[in-house]
């Protein structure tokens, strides 16, 4: 079953795993538009 492979990581823990990519990303977005309005 292949249903979720991105560069050869397989998603183990689908839910629970997906929750934490999606607050690491939008802690990602903050910090770098924090970064961004500084630059400005």
């Amino acid at each position: 079953m292949k249903s979720k492979q991105q560069g050869g990581k397989e998603t183990t823990m689908s839910p629970f795993h997906d929750s934490i990519v999606l607050e690491n990303l939008a802690i990602v977005k903050l910090t770098l538009l924090q970064l961004l309005n500084i630059w400005d």
